[in-house]
């Protein structure tokens, strides 16, 4: 997982990490919280643009990190669609609270074993 290596990385550093997660309870973000006090765990709706401002808000970003998995051997096209929207909607937030710096890594284009079109 990108994303959790990424906050690892970050707080053996010394700089704090917020790694957003969808689910309530999630087996990564538990193991991410007790690794280390400087990443911290936010459940959040990516494609709330509302609530994905507040998050920027109250932590006051100045960097990002996305970093995006779309299920690496996805089954169906549909899967990977649901992507978009809320990395458009991360980058668009970034950009009206004034996030200058963007690192973006994604398997986005990962599909193992489909048949063209995709």
């Amino acid at each position: 997982m990108l994303g959790a290596a990424t906050a690892r990385n970050l707080a053996d550093h010394g700089i704090r990490a917020v790694v957003s997660s969808r689910k309530d309870a999630d087996s990564v973000g538990a193991q991410l919280r007790s690794y280390s006090d400087l990443i911290e765990v936010a459940q959040v709706d990516l494609l709330d643009a509302d609530t994905l401002a507040q998050l920027f808000r109250q932590h006051g970003f100045d960097g990002m990190v996305i970093a995006v998995h779309t299920h690496q051997h996805a089954l169906t096209r549909d899967k990977n669609n649901e992507i978009y929207p809320f990395t458009l909607n991360m980058l668009e937030t970034a950009r009206k609270c004034g996030v200058l710096l963007v690192a973006y890594g994604c398997s986005i284009a990962s599909y193992g074993g489909l048949v063209p079109p995709y």
